[in-house]
């Protein structure tokens, strides 16, 4: 769904769009029966499907604020994900040898 490149110039990030949604309405699926079941409250696929895309938005948003936290700062069993950041940063060629990333 997303795909980003390693390139020397900037890496720009690009999100398919449609597979995101295919996922997110087949979610919302998911979501409309669990509420029917475990709480007899009922909402529209598309009402849920825009709640989620709403929550993705400001989940990206959110990582972004924290990103040196998540990558390399906090705690590694409050980071997101920091293992994707370090296999990453294994792809890239240093240009001082300083500083190395290691998996913990």
């Amino acid at each position: 769904m997303i795909a980003t490149s390693l390139a020397p110039t900037p890496a720009t990030i690009s999100i398919d769009s449609e597979a995101t949604q295919v996922v997110l309405k087949a979610a919302a699926a998911e979501l409309q029966a669990r509420f029917m079941q475990e709480c007899g409250e009922s909402y529209r696929v598309e009402d849920l499907q825009a709640a989620l895309n709403r929550w993705l938005e400001l989940s990206v948003e959110a990582l972004l604020d924290d990103v040196l936290f998540h990558t390399v700062e906090g705690d590694r069993a409050y980071a997101f994900n920091r293992r994707a950041f370090e296999m990453q940063m294994r792809k890239l060629q240093s240009t001082s040898s300083k500083c190395a990333i290691k998996a913990a």
